[in-house]
Formats: C-alpha cells, sequence, structure tokens
C-alpha cells in the first residue's frame, strides 16, 4: 500500500476515533469533576449539555460514529490484502488507536469505578471488599458517581490481585488511577492482540484487533474481561508451544479467578472451535440471567476468531457489530 493511501486511512481513523473521545465526554456523570481546569470546565459544561440534554443529537452523533467505525472495520477486514497493508502499518494504527482511546471517558460502563473502589477498600481502608460495600464509607468522595453503591465486590480475587498494583499507581488520586486502570485495559489489549496474531495468524489479528467493539470495551470501558481474555489466549499459545506442559491451565485458571466463565474452557483446552461454543454458551447465559451488554461476548468473540472456524467467526463478526446497538438506550434515553 502507497505511503498515500496509508496516511488517508490513517487520518481517516484518527479522526473519528478524536471524535469518539470527545464525544465520549458528553456522557461524564454530573456528580463527577474530572479536573477544575477553568477552560476543561467551560469545555466540559458544552459537552454534558449535549449528552444529557441533547439526546436527539448525541444521538445522531454517536451512531454516525460508530457507523463510521464499522465501514472501516469491514474495509480492512476485505480489502487488507488487495491494499497491501504491512502489519507494520497495522500495528501503528492499533497504537494510534490505543493513544486516543486512552484519554477517553469511560462513557458506557461504570464497572471501571467498582473495580477502582475495590482496591481502594484494601488499600486504602484496609477492608474487605468482599465483607463491605462502598456505602460503609459514606464520606468517600467517589462514592457521589458511582453505581451498585450497596453491594459487595462481585468480582473474582484474580482480578482483585490484579488491579491493586494499578491502584497503586495512581497514588489515591481519582484521574491518575482512572489512568493507570485504563493503562491495564491496554496492556491486556495489546497482549490479547499480540497473542491473536501468533496462535492464529494475520486474518484472526485484524477480525480481532480492529474490530470497534473490542477496541470501545477494551480501551475505553476497560471491562476486566479484555484481561481475561489476555491470560486465556496465553494459555491456548502456551498449548500451541507444548501441548504437554500443564501452564496452560495454571494461566486458564487464573483467568477464570479474573471472570469465571473462562472456567468454562477448561475442558476444552485443546479444542479451539469446543472452546468457542462453550464460551457463547456462558455469554447467552449471562444474557438470560441479566441483560444483554456488549462486554459479555468478548470472550467467546475472541475464542471464535482465534479457533479460525467459518461459521464461528462469522457469527463473531456479525454478533459482535450488532450488539453495540445496545448502547441505543444508553444515548438516546439514560446514560449507562
Amino acid at each position: 500500500m502507497n505511503s498515500v493511501k496509508f496516511f488517508s486511512l490513517f487520518t481517516l481513523y484518527s479522526l473519528l476515533f478524536t471524535s469518539f473521545v470527545l464525544y465520549s465526554y458528553t456522557q461524564v456523570d454530573l456528580n463527577l469533576t474530572l479536573s477544575s481546569n477553568p477552560v476543561y470546565q467551560t469545555i466540559q459544561r458544552q459537552l454534558t449539555n449535549i449528552g444529557y440534554f441533547n439526546r436527539p443529537q448525541s444521538t445522531a452523533i454517536f451512531f454516525a460514529i460508530l457507523a463510521g467505525l464499522v465501514a472501516c472495520y469491514l474495509l480492512i477486514v476485505i480489502f487488507h490484502d488487495k491494499w497491501k497493508l504491512t502489519t507494520r502499518q497495522l500495528w501503528q494504527l492499533l497504537f494510534a488507536f490505543c493513544f486516543l482511546l486512552f484519554v477517553s471517558y469511560p462513557a458506557f460502563a461504570h464497572d471501571i469505578f467498582n473495580y477502582m473502589f475495590d482496591a481502594r477498600t484494601v488499600v486504602k481502608y484496609a477492608q474487605n471488599p468482599y465483607l463491605t460495600t462502598p456505602l460503609d464509607f459514606p464520606n468517600d468522595d467517589w462514592t457521589r458517581f458511582m453505581r451498585w453503591t450497596h453491594v459487595s465486590s462481585v468480582y473474582p480475587p484474580g482480578w482483585l490481585i490484579t488491579t491493586i498494583p494499578f491502584y497503586l499507581l495512581g497514588f489515591g488520586k481519582f484521574t491518575l488511577t482512572l489512568l493507570s486502570f485504563k493503562f491495564l485495559g491496554m496492556i491486556s489489549f495489546l497482549a490479547s492482540s499480540w497473542l491473536m496474531l501468533k496462535i492464529a495468524g494475520r486474518h484472526a489479528w485484524i477480525l480481532w484487533s480492529f474490530n470497534p467493539m473490542i477496541l470501545i470495551e477494551s480501551l475505553s470501558s476497560v471491562h476486566n474481561e479484555i484481561t481475561m481474555v489476555a491470560f486465556t489466549l496465553l494459555a491456548f499459545y502456551i498449548v500451541g508451544v507444548n501441548k504437554k506442559n500443564t501452564a496452560p491451565y495454571f494461566s486458564l485458571i487464573f483467568a477464570g479467578l479474573i471472570k469465571y466463565i473462562s472456567f468454562l474452557l477448561l475442558p476444552f483446552i485443546n479444542h479451539p472451535a469446543r472452546a468457542a461454543v462453550a464460551a457463547w454458551v456462558g455469554a447467552l447465559a449471562f444474557f438470560i440471567m441479566r441483560e444483554v451488554n456488549p462486554w459479555y461476548i468478548i470472550l467467546p468473540v475472541s475464542i471464535s476468531f482465534m479457533s479460525k472456524n467459518r461459521f464461528l467467526t462469522k457469527f463473531a463478526i456479525i454478533a459482535s457489530l450488532f450488539v453495540m446497538y445496545r448502547y441505543y438506550p444508553c444515548v438516546a434515553i439514560f446514560s449507562c
């Protein structure tokens, strides 16, 4: 691909993700102040006005951005060989995505605030987040913009162990801690991307790494599924290197201690397609027991792409692109 075409693609993607970053700040919680800087405050008020008080315009903007990202994704998936995109060029695009989404606000997920507070409960208050709730600390300013303050932690201990070092990187400051947790998401995404390339090859890597749902949920919303996926893919990578090694089971068990659904894959560690089916069954159970959320299918999408099974791959592409329209009520009716 000549430099002019690559620059055009890079520019288009950068504009779309820059637009997404700006849009994400229309969804900042009304009780949350990220910065007291007067310039920031002026801009934030204008963005808040769009997100909360002009929802038709907000909805149109969001889905225009989403349509552009989906179009770019399909173009890369279909034409990456014809355009002679090099692996180096694609990595450059991914690192640009990481940089842009790193500074985005987690607009469609409040889970990250609970992740942060669980670690805060351990480090600052020396309490057990499985036996206390955020409401047990009524003088903590962080509880003003959290959801589910009335329940104890629902996340497995592996996730808590993983997040404590990143909480420490924030030095107790909210914005810095938020960025450190987003850094964890970025590390996990890049690790999953590299592992996908090594395990399943370039095509599966492109399907996974440029998928807008995966990018938004991993790098902007920073759900713990992406860290779980990184350890899950590491297990399958080790299996590919040495099937007699026991290390894959330890990696997959730790993935399960981040999110229990990974335990479903243990019987199928040598059969990726069966593992993908098991992951989809687990996601379906979440849909039935709770609700349809995009991040529930991050694991089955990753295993489907890794398996290189044609049916599972096509199903994963369709499901991952359509599930993003679950955000409609978030932007059109209420804030997620």
